[in-house]
Formats: structure tokens, C-alpha cells, sequence
């Protein structure tokens, strides 16, 4: 009975050791927004409910002329650092790029990216293109990922944030801009994607040169009211992770099976 005793305690503090580790960013907010515009993000920085630390972005570009470049400086691949004027009116804003890199983008192909933060590392990667800087101010706990379609199409797709599945986003010529809001991350947290961009190749194609086509990850923090009316409520950090609750559940189960082995004795 006695080596039973130990070996149940022993079971439960190591269970009870899972379900004290701190909550990792699984326990976040999504909203799909599609009705979303850029006049109200713009608003949401300019009233301080919205503090946008970086932008990472993917454009169409060059890749409109066929390896002709008759737009110099419009490289595919960027890392923007947000930068305001001081909050006095008028307000103003800008996205000075610290890390930017070309990329020959096909019209219709599913490309494979990642944005993967680690306290204030943030690495950017797609294909076989890999962005770094560590120039932002951490923690980023609200994320606006946004598509832009003026002509052809921009998907993002096979979203997963944290290995959590998010819903594709899709702009087009009839619904140029569309927006998915995630809110409440806590720490580092990795999300993947594939983007396709749908663009007409043609020399001197201005239809969809530089941004026209293009999709961005926005990083930064929400104040806990603006938070609240965007998703209806303020995230919570503290859900447990599925190991915990399994833990529980495995205690629990060694307790009952316990309790019944002592009863089975005492009689």
C-alpha cells in the first residue's frame, strides 16, 4: 500500500507540474472582418487604440513585366517598422523599410511563408527568401492581416497561427480589401500560410504593379477597450493547454482508481 501511495503522488505532482507551466499564445481571438476598411484601422492608430509596432508585406511588384523592370525599387518582399508623429494633430504615419528582398512571383502559384516571432526577433520568411530584424518593441499581442486585389486576386490560405487553423482571406476585383483580426497573443508565436497571387503578366502591366496586388501582417498592440469592442470581449491568456487538461483528467482517474483499491482492502 505504502509503494501504491508513493507512486500515485508521485503521478499527481508531475501532473500537477503540467498544469502550472504558464499558458502559451494559443489563447487568442480570431474575427473574420470582412467589412473591415482602412479608414477604421487608420482610426484605430490615430486615437491611440491601436499601438502597430511592424508590418511584414508581400506585393505583386516588378513580376506584372516578365523579368523586365522598368519600376526600380518596387522589390516583392518587405518588413516595414511603423513609425508616428507625435499624437498633436495632424497625425501622421509611415512604414520606413528595414528589410526587403525581390521575388519572382508566377501568377496563379501557391507560395509557402511564415512570420515567426521570438520576443522581439522577428524572422519573415517566403519561399526561399528569409527577412530579419529585431528593431521592434515586444510583446505584439494583436495581429490584422489584410489582402489588397485591385485587379486580378490575392488568397492567403492553409492559415494556421500557433498550429491553430484560421479561415482563408481572399481579395479580388470585386472585393478589393479584406481584413481577419486576431487578438489576446501572449509570447512568441509562429504563423504559416500559403499565399497565390492572380496578376496579369504583361509588359508594363500597371494594373497590377507594386501593391496593387499584395497582402500584409500587421503586429502590434490593442488597448484592452478597443480590444473589447473589436471581438466582443477581452482574450483571455489563461485557457488551459489540452496537456493540462489531460493531466486532470489522468489524475484524476489515479485518484478514483485509489480510493476504490483502499476501499477493496479495508474490507
Amino acid at each position: 500500500m505504502k509503494r501504491i501511495s508513493q507512486a500515485f503522488f508521485a503521478l499527481a505532482a508531475t501532473s500537477l507540474g503540467l498544469v502550472s507551466l504558464p499558458a502559451t499564445a494559443n489563447a487568442f481571438t480570431i474575427r473574420y472582418a470582412p467589412e473591415y476598411t482602412d479608414s477604421q484601422f487608420e482610426s484605430l492608430i490615430s486615437s491611440g487604440d491601436y499601438r502597430e509596432e511592424f508590418v511584414v508585406q508581400s506585393q505583386i511588384g516588378n513580376n506584372a513585366v516578365q523579368g523586365e523592370n522598368p519600376w526600380s525599387g518596387q522589390k516583392e518582399l518587405h518588413i516595414f517598422d511603423a513609425v508616428y508623429s507625435n499624437n498633436s494633430a495632424p497625425f501622421s504615419r509611415s512604414l520606413p523599410d528595414v528589410a526587403s528582398s525581390d521575388y519572382g512571383f508566377t501568377s496563379g502559384q501557391a507560395v509557402d511563408f511564415m512570420l515567426q516571432v521570438t520576443g522581439s526577433q522577428v524572422t519573415y520568411t517566403v519561399g526561399n527568401q528569409v527577412l530579419t530584424s529585431s528593431s521592434f518593441t515586444a510583446p505584439f499581442t494583436d495581429l490584422f492581416l489584410r489582402t489588397r486585389a485591385d485587379n486580378g486576386s490575392m488568397l492567403i490560405s492553409d492559415l494556421r497561427l500557433n498550429n491553430q487553423s484560421i479561415n482563408a482571406l481572399e481579395s479580388n476585383s470585386s472585393e478589393p480589401l479584406k481584413y481577419i483580426t486576431i487578438g489576446g497573443l501572449t509570447g512568441d508565436f509562429t504563423l504559416t500560410g500559403k499565399s497565390t497571387m492572380t496578376f496579369t503578366q504583361a509588359p508594363f502591366a500597371q494594373a497590377t504593379r507594386g501593391a496593387r496586388v499584395a497582402y500584409q501582417i500587421k503586429a502590434g498592440r490593442l488597448t484592452d477597450s478597443a480590444r473589447k469592442t473589436i471581438f466582443g470581449q477581452t482574450p483571455s491568456s489563461s485557457v488551459p493547454e489540452p496537456s493540462a487538461i489531460a493531466a486532470l483528467l489522468v489524475t484524476g482517474g489515479f485518484v478514483a482508481a485509489f480510493h476504490k483499491k483502499k476501499k477493496v482492502v479495508n474490507e
